[in-house]
């Protein structure tokens, strides 16, 4: 009879057990949480940066179409703002009739902001045949005082940094 109840064996975990396994990983959570966040704005910063940067290569191809190629802040679809910061921006051309073709419209994840300096102004980009001689442009994406930065030339070859 006692060899029985020598050989039983407990199943499942006692309340100090799982107390105990609550308190470790409530404690390593709280060291894990603010690096998982900061790698989250940062996947999404280079994920943005990456799309901004295939837009503009596809908007290069049209170049070699010899069209023009616009780049505009936009923080709606299909509409241009006048300055930068914006939450969008848009990319498109000009048919022969004057309608604009859309090569793409994006709209920034909230808290997300784009910004360009350069060319000699802070508005508009356009892209003609690239023979024109001057500095280079920066494209700025930022959220939560981090930034990822794509350079542009004035024939839209891009560069990521």
């Amino acid at each position: 009879m006692k060899s029985q109840r020598l050989k039983k064996k407990n199943h499942g975990i006692t309340l100090i057990e799982l107390l105990i396994y609550l308190s470790v990983f409530s404690i390593l959570s709280s060291f894990l949480l603010p690096y998982l966040k900061t790698t989250f704005v940062r996947v999404q910063l280079l994920t943005q940066q990456y799309a901004l940067y295939h837009h503009l290569k596809n908007a290069r191809y049209a170049l070699m179409h010899h069209k023009k190629i616009f780049v505009c802040p936009s923080s709606t679809p299909y509409h241009c703002e006048k300055e930068w910061p914006t939450l969008g921006y848009r990319i498109f051309s000009l048919s022969e009739n004057g309608e604009s073709i859309e090569i793409q419209n994006k709209q920034l994840p909230f808290g997300m902001q784009a910004q360009f300096s350069g060319f000699g102004t802070d508005h508009w980009l356009i892209f003609s045949d690239g023979q024109a001689l001057t500095t280079n442009g920066t494209f700025s994406l930022c959220i939560q005082n981090t930034c990822k930065y794509i350079v542009i030339n004035k024939a839209g070859r891009a560069k990521l940094l």
